[in-house]
Formats: C-alpha cells, structure tokens, sequence
C-alpha cells in the first residue's frame, strides 16, 4: 500500500515538473524603456508661429523582447509654467518597434501656434510601451522635460511665420512659384499695415 502512495506521488510529481517544464509557462518577458535625454532646456526665447527642431531624442528597447512604442506628450501634476498642447510637437516617427537592445531616434519639432500665449512653458516628452496591439493600452514610460519661453509679438507676425512654415512643408504640391507670389503679396501687405498704424500713432 504504501509502495503504491509512493509511486502515485512520484508520477504527480514527475506531472507536474513536465508542465512547468513546457515554453513560455513559466518565464514572464521583460518589457522596458529609456531615453538618452533627461531634460532639453531651451535657452532661446521662441515667437509665436515659429518653428524649432528640437534636439533628437534616442528611445532605447532595454528589455528581454520585440516591444511596440508610442511618442507623447505629458505633464508634471502640479506646474507653475504654462501646459503647451499636445499638438504643438511632432515626431518623426511616432509610434515604432524595438527588438531588445535596439535604439530609435526620434526628431522633434515644436510649433508655437500664432495665437499662443506669451510665457514660460514646461512639458514632458514621453516615450511609452505599448501594451495592446491596437495601441489603446499603455505600459511604462520614460520621459525628458522640455521647457521654453514665448515672447509677446504682434499676430500679424505670427501668422507670417505659420504661413511661412506651412508653405515650406507644403512646396511639393502649392509650387514654388505660386508659394512666391503669396510670400510676396502678404509681405507686401503687412509692410503697408505696418506703415498704416505708425502713421496713425
């Protein structure tokens, strides 16, 4: 009886060590993300309607697996400086995949919408895992600080310079002798509305 207790457990056990023993059962894959940039303070004091290049950031996959990323823009909970929008950056690439080890360079561009507000800003640039293969799940995240200031100006000359920029990305299909001929004629309005309101104060 108790020789047959003896093998029965051993055959339990022998089961079991099988199963544990199979691929993937037991081994959790490590996910992770780091950014070679902790902070970009920039110096410059920026226009509204203008257009920067920020430094490139490197996303780097320190995990044990292929793991998806997306680019973002986040905040500190409580910050005395102004919030930019989400949509004054743009990443290139924005949302992309690492194999372990791998890192991806990520070009930034900040656009200060003509009518922003004048001020001191602060925002984080975050580079997340993205958990779900249709991305509406997001895992962990590093992320780099970015902070700038916007100077008053007129908007008149902030619209010139969002003009300028979306005519530049736009050459390929407006024509360089039409994006011209604008340039020429909003350049030449402005000096006049310009003249007008000196001569008037």
């Amino acid at each position: 009886m108790r020789l047959r207790e003896c093998w029965r457990g051993a055959l339990i056990v022998g089961a079991l060590a099988l199963t544990l023993a199979q691929p993937g059962s037991t081994v959790v894959a490590d996910q992770g993300v780091a950014i070679d940039v902790s902070a970009i303070d920039i110096s410059q004091t920026l226009s509204k309607g203008g257009s920067y290049d920020l430094p490139t950031i490197g996303v780097r996959n320190p995990g044990d697996e292929p793991t998806s990323y997306r680019m973002s823009i986040t905040y500190f909970a409580a910050q005395e400086q102004r919030r930019p929008g989400d949509d004054w950056f743009r990443f290139e690439p924005a949302a992309f995949e690492l194999v372990p080890g791998a890192t991806q360079p990520v070009t930034v561009v900040l656009r200060i919408p003509a009518n922003a507000d004048a001020g001191d800003y602060q925002a984080l640039i975050q580079a997340s895992i993205v958990a779900d293969t249709d991305g509406a799940s997001v895992g962990g995240a590093a992320a780099a600080r970015v902070s700038f200031s916007v100077k008053p100006s007129s908007l008149a000359e902030a619209w010139w310079r969002e003009l300028r920029d979306w005519l530049g990305d736009h050459a390929a299909w407006v024509g360089s002798g039409g994006a011209l001929a604008l340039l020429a004629i909003l350049a030449w309005m402005l000096r006049r509305n310009f003249r007008f309101r000196l001569e008037r104060r």
